[in-house]
């Protein structure tokens, strides 16, 4: 495989299924075992920060230390389902796994603590524009190769399972976008329908209908910049809670909130305002001055 002009990089993989124990509570996993200086694997710690493959003991996913109640330092029993064997590991520290709390331990440290423990698979890099078809055709007729999983192949496959999710998330952000344009509507229109004696009035005053229509657009919009700030802060807040409902494994998802997006929804909502300017500065030009003169001298 190293021979290969395709492929950049191998490192062999140990994967087992296990069972971790602690103090009374289970759960059923996947251990890898890597290279101590893997360069296939990125560790991230929950904080966010870079983490390393330890020389001994193991890094477990974040889930598995809501699920079992499991810090830093103790020591956790992993069961190697193929085989029954059980070992005793300290945790060295956690990383974010939102989809599976796979267990991590250095190859070398699983291979003395076992003895029999050796590379159940490989790990391939491909170099850039390389044909991923072509590759897979030739791995594939290798003598004992029993299987090849393409990442470009899972991220295919999950990118389909949230197709569904993400028309309903985008149907959700329409009827939402349509609900403030309304509300806008309805606040501006309210607005110029209540106060429509004293339009009236300073019409007839003398008060220029282009005057009076930028007074009540000046208002309106110094109403939406005025809430913007309190709406984005409260919209941040009940997205933080509403991805924090959500659990896999024992890992609890959290807003991942890109810096554009306020900006984004703050032009959004101010373009929404300006187009509900319009029925509004309308009615502002229909006033019938002299019937609220008259209800007005009555």
């Amino acid at each position: 495989l190293e021979s290969d002009p395709d492929i950049r990089r191998v490192e062999p993989i140990a994967r087992y299924d296990v069972t971790l124990s602690f103090e009374g509570r289970s759960m059923q996993t996947l251990m890898a075992g890597m290279e101590p200086q893997t360069a296939m694997h990125r560790f991230t710690a929950e904080d966010g920060s870079a983490s390393t493959l330890p020389s001994r003991g193991v890094l477990l996913g974040g889930g598995v230390g809501a699920t079992l109640g499991v810090d830093v330092g103790n020591v956790v029993s992993v069961t190697v389902a193929q085989t029954g064997q059980r070992l005793s590991e300290p945790v060295v520290g956690f990383v974010e796994e939102p989809m599976n709390p796979v267990v991590y331990v250095s190859l070398d440290h699983l291979s003395r603590r076992t003895g029999w423990a050796g590379p159940t698979g490989l790990l391939l890099r491909l170099r850039p524009g390389a044909d991923p078809d072509a590759v897979y055709s030739r791995v594939t007729t290798l003598p004992g190769v029993m299987a090849y999983l393409s990442t470009d192949t899972v991220e295919t496959t999950m990118r389909e399972a949230f197709a569904l999710y993400d028309t309903l998330t985008g149907l959700m952000l329409a009827f939402a976008a349509l609900m403030a344009a309304a509300l806008l509507y309805s606040a501006m229109s309210a607005n110029v329908a209540e106060r429509s004696v004293e339009l009236g009035t300073l019409q007839a005053a003398g008060v220029s209908t282009g005057m009076l229509s930028r007074l009540v657009a000046a208002e309106n919009l110094a109403l939406v910049v005025v809430g913007l700030p309190g709406g984005l802060a409260l919209g941040a807040l009940l997205a933080t809670w509403f991805m924090s409902t959500f659990e896999t494994q024992g890992h609890r998802w959290s807003l991942d909130m890109q810096a554009p997006t306020p900006l984004v929804v703050a032009a959004g909502v101010l373009a929404a305002a300006l187009a509900a300017q319009l029925p509004a500065l309308r009615a502002t030009r229909r006033l019938d001055v002299a019937r609220i003169v008259r209800e007005r001298s009555l």
